[in-house]
């Protein structure tokens, strides 16, 4: 086997769990737009990214700290 399978279960979950969430952001995004709701499709982009962002930052600044 070329991969520990802990490390393939960690790959797949991290990989599904994140493939499950970019595409529920699609989803709603393109819902948002295909009903011209175009305020609240401008406010999911921004905070899905601003979150995330944010989140990146607050992690990196965690690792400094440990």
């Amino acid at each position: 086997m070329l991969i520990d399978p802990r490390w393939r279960l960690l790959v797949v979950i991290g990989f599904c769990g994140s493939f499950t969430t970019f595409s529920s952001f699609a989803f709603e995004t393109m819902a948002y737009f295909e009903q011209g709701q175009w305020g609240l499709m401008v406010v999911n982009i921004l905070q899905q990214y601003l979150l995330c962002l944010g989140a990146a930052l607050a992690g990196m600044s965690l690792g400094r700290v440990l």
